[in-house]
């Protein structure tokens, strides 16, 4: 079985090699026949040939835009490389007057977006036209109720991913009677909500891919004071949240698991700060006035209450910073400038 498996990672990997030759070299014939000089992204490259794309772009030295859509009305980033994004301009329109109030008026847009689009897909999805279709479109309809079936009454065998997720991420999680005890006590806590997997944060996030590993970094830099309460995010499934996963979090010092059903912004409001690899909850800490130790990069990551990550910030900077204050006036001042360079209508990618 080890053998095989070892076998299997190996063709995986030879798989994947000759899939990104394949691109690799599609895409540069392409750009020298054709003598391409400017690339248009329809958004931040990360679905895997967008982002050889760019590379090769940026080994050619050739010109690239980029746009985001970001999570205020009518209003998208545009760039020409991804170390830009999240920097604030000095040569905005100095005649564009723009009022944080009225900016955070907009906060919790993409927010209702997101959960109107969540219950409207939920409906969708329980419908009697949407179930007949799904039977009528799927082939393997009837095959896969005949194995859950057998599975139920025990003739065959088979692990479901999903359930074991389920199961092992209570088994590792605290009761919310707990998470209320430590978040009522002297306790000082860093909130970190998981990023789901995959996403374009994975890819953003560079070093600090690996979500564990940006948890046990930040154990070994808090003191016995602080306590880390961590909880997943609400749509992740069993992709790389295996056994393993949950041991090596659950193995960490001074870290407490909260349950998907603790409401994440309660969590924000009673931490000392918040830290994430690229999600909107860092968004969401700033204006609770809550600082945010970003371990990646995001369209907020250059506004005051931000301390962006890299391989090279040491331990002293962070706590450093740790320690500071909330600047309001200067995360105010912050956010109408980057506001400013926004662009007014939608990126190509979300129409």
């Amino acid at each position: 079985l080890h053998v095989r498996s070892r076998r299997q990672r190996q063709m995986c990997i030879r798989d994947s090699s000759n899939h990104f030759a394949l691109y690799f070299y599609s895409f540069y014939e392409i750009i020298i026949k054709k003598k391409i000089d400017l690339i248009i992204f329809s958004g931040v490259p990360h679905i895997g040939p967008d982002y050889i794309l760019y590379h090769i772009a940026k080994i050619l030295k050739i010109r690239t835009i980029l746009s985001y859509q970001t999570i205020f009305p009518n209003k998208y980033i545009m760039i020409n490389d991804l170390e830009e994004f999240g920097q604030i301009k000095n040569n905005i329109d100095k005649t564009f007057k723009v009022d944080h109030t009225e900016i955070l008026k907009n906060k919790n847009f993409y927010v209702n977006v997101q959960d109107k689009f969540n219950k409207n897909q939920e409906k969708s999805n329980k419908s009697f036209k949407k179930q007949i279709t799904k039977i009528l479109t799927d082939k393997r309809f009837f095959r896969k109720k005949l194995i859950n079936f057998l599975i139920r009454i025990n003739l065959i065998k088979r692990v479901d991913a999903e359930k074991e997720y389920k199961k092992n991420y209570e088994a590792c999680s605290s009761k919310n009677e707990t998470i209320n005890n430590i978040l009522n006590s002297n306790k000082k806590i860093l909130y970190f909500p998981l990023q789901s997997q995959p996403e374009l944060a994975a890819l953003l996030a560079n070093d600090f891919d690996d979500q564990l590993r940006v948890i046990e970094k930040l154990t070994s830099i808090l003191d016995n004071e602080w306590t880390i309460i961590v909880k997943d995010h609400p749509i992740q499934t069993s992709y790389q949240r295996n056994f393993f996963f949950f041991k090596r979090l659950n193995s960490f010092k001074n870290v407490l698991i909260a349950n998907t059903n603790y409401p994440g912004i309660e969590l924000i409001k009673k931490a000392n700060i918040v830290a994430t690899c690229f999600g909107t909850s860092g968004w969401e800490a700033l204006i609770n006035k809550k600082k945010c130790l970003l371990f990646s990069n995001s369209w907020y990551s250059g506004l005051a209450g931000v301390l962006k990550i890299n391989k090279n910030t040491d331990d002293e900077t962070i706590l450093k910073f740790i320690n500071e204050k909330f600047n309001q006036e200067k995360f105010n001042s912050d956010l109408c400038k980057l506001y400013s360079s926004f662009y007014d209508g939608y990126s190509v990618g979300c129409l």
